[in-house]
C-alpha cells in the first residue's frame, strides 16, 4: 500500500503521518466497539443486523494492515468469534 495511498490508476505515495493517524483511529474504533459489546451479543439490537455485518467487514479488513483486536478487546474478540460461527460467514 506504500505507493497506493489513494485508489485509482495513478500511484500516490503514502503520507506517513496520515497512515499513523489512520492506525490510531482504528485502535480507537476497536476500543469503542469493545466497550459497546460488553454484555451484549450484537452491536445495535438484540439480533444480528447490518451494524454487525459492517463491523465484521471493518475488523476483517484491518487484517490487511496487520492490525487485529488484541487482549485489551475481550468483548470484541468474543463477538468476532461468534460472528465466525454464523452460517453465512463460512461461504
Amino acid at each position: 500500500m506504500k505507493q497506493r495511498a489513494l485508489p485509482g490508476p495513478v500511484d500516490y505515495v503514502q503520507i506517513p503521518e496520515l497512515a499513523a493517524r489512520g492506525l490510531a483511529r482504528l485502535q480507537q474504533f476497536f476500543a469503542v466497539l469493545d466497550a459497546r459489546l460488553a454484555g451484549r451479543e450484537f452491536i445495535a439490537t438484540d439480533r444480528f443486523s447490518i451494524a454487525d455485518l459492517t463491523a465484521v467487514v471493518t475488523v476483517d479488513f484491518a487484517r490487511v494492515l496487520r492490525v487485529k483486536p488484541g487482549d485489551d478487546h475481550p468483548h470484541l474478540q468474543r463477538w468476532r468469534a461468534a460472528m465466525a460461527l454464523r452460517p453465512a460467514m463460512s461461504l
